[in-house]
């Protein structure tokens, strides 16, 4: 899951949330910065 989320976004600013959040939470702010990115910049 790691590999696929970090070609969304940079990874500098994956490896820092990771620190702080549960994989879970990771996913899930994955998840919703994704769609908040692709709706609003497409």
């Amino acid at each position: 899951w790691k590999k696929a989320l970090t070609t969304q976004i940079p990874l500098f600013l994956f490896e820092e949330m990771s620190e702080q959040l549960t994989k879970e939470e990771t996913i899930t702010s994955f998840v919703l910065f994704i769609k908040r990115e692709g709706f609003y910049k497409q």
